[in-house]
């Protein structure tokens, strides 16, 4: 009887720590809900060891109203860049590639680049943000300009391989030097067009098969398609509050263009919970001693790496014109978070007091609150990722 006593004491405290839990994650979020923009949508999914729930609110007159949009497709912006990190660990398990090799040795067989940025630069570099390429390379001038005139809510629609080339020939006022991180979009457009042709295919397609496909991401895309058309697409809207577009961002898709829902986005955080040690996905969760932007963080493989008490957080944001998400996993407490919402991130609402995204805070205080800190000692700094 004793023995029995103290099993249920431990079973009621198990299921009042659990009752608490969940009531102070729903306390965050009810937070976090308080003044946004009207027609803002919010599509959260939380992981905590084999336990997933998702929640969906609307603001609708000035209220926040639940709603199951589980399955609406939201654009993830910059998380994408941890897909695109995926295909090259993957190409580097194959034999493919490796790590240190030179951008030269991958690119187009029938259009090489022979410079030394080609011979200097390395896939670590592209994959860290530290191959110091910046972010309005020289050859981008006409196609932005283009965008700007014909396609002015998908701005990178016209950029394409023959202009990053020309940036990669032209050396005058390139440093070669061991880069700090710097974030660049350019870096992982680029890097996300040598897996295309180590895989003698396209980004899209090496998404689409080797990712979503393999994992059961049915509704998840790389570009905008007749399928996506298809989806119940969720609205988006600008910094200004006005109905935006989804981008449409040619070569420069692997930076930020896969589209979801937050269904299969907890499928893309558990892929990477439940990974065997030695697996595609167990590889992908390398860290390199390289300090990130953020304090406290180092730069993985594609993942920003930031260390806490009870295990290392992986996180990504995203922010596209219309659209800001959020996603993170502790891979020691098994736990994940991922936000999608459809508001552009320097929209006034969608930022609190001190300035910095409410979407972001909610991530990374939902992160602590799973992991039973306390979230009064989060620091995150107000840089967008894009």
């Amino acid at each position: 009887m004793k023995k029995l006593y103290i099993i249920v004491t431990v079973f009621l405290l198990s299921i009042s720590h659990l009752n608490a839990q969940d009531s102070n994650t729903q306390e965050l979020i009810d937070t976090y809900l308080q003044g946004l923009p009207e027609n803002m949508e919010i599509a959260i999914g939380v992981i905590n060891g084999k336990s997933i729930e998702t929640k969906g609110y609307r603001i609708q007159n000035g209220q926040a109203i639940a709603v199951d949009n589980s399955g609406h497709i939201f654009e993830i912006g910059s998380i994408t860049k941890t897909f695109t990190a995926a295909l090259l660990i993957k190409q580097i398990r194959e034999g493919k590639a490796h790590m240190n090799d030179p951008i030269g040795k991958h690119l187009p067989k029938s259009d090489k680049v022979s410079s030394l940025k080609s011979k200097k630069i390395t896939l670590k570099n592209l994959i860290t943000h530290t191959s110091g390429l910046s972010e309005e390379p020289s050859g981008m001038f006409l196609p932005i300009l283009k965008g700007a005139l014909f396609s002015p809510k998908s701005p990178y629609k016209y950029i394409k391989w023959k202009h990053y080339r020309k940036d990669l020939r032209k050396e005058e006022g390139y440093e070669f030097v061991e880069h700090p991180w710097a974030y660049s979009n350019f870096g992982f457009a680029l890097l996300g067009h040598l897996v295309g042709e180590m895989e003698d295919s396209s980004w899209e397609t090496s998404i689409q098969q080797g990712i979503f496909d393999v994992l059961g991401m049915h509704h998840s895309y790389p570009t905008v398609t007749k399928a996506l058309k298809k989806e119940t697409l969720v609205q988006g809207y600008r910094a200004d509050g006005k109905a935006g577009k989804l981008w449409e961002m040619g070569f420069v898709n692997p930076a930020g263009a896969i589209k979801s829902n937050v269904s299969d986005m907890v499928l893309w955080l558990s892929a990477h919970l439940e990974a065997e040690k030695g697996s595609l996905y167990d590889d992908l969760k390398q860290s390199h001693d390289i300090k990130a932007h953020w304090k406290g963080s180092i730069m993985g493989n594609g993942w920003i790496h930031r260390a806490t008490p009870k295990g290392t957080i992986l996180w990504h944001g995203g922010a596209t014109d219309s659209f800001k998400s959020f996603s993170a996993f502790n891979d020691t407490l098994k736990t994940g978070v991922v936000i999608l919402t459809n508001y552009n991130t320097h929209h006034p609402q969608t930022r609190n007091q001190e300035g910095k995204n409410k979407t972001r805070e909610l991530g990374m205080q939902l992160m602590a609150q799973l992991s039973g800190r306390p979230q009064n000692k989060i620091e995150v700094q107000a840089v967008v990722v894009k």
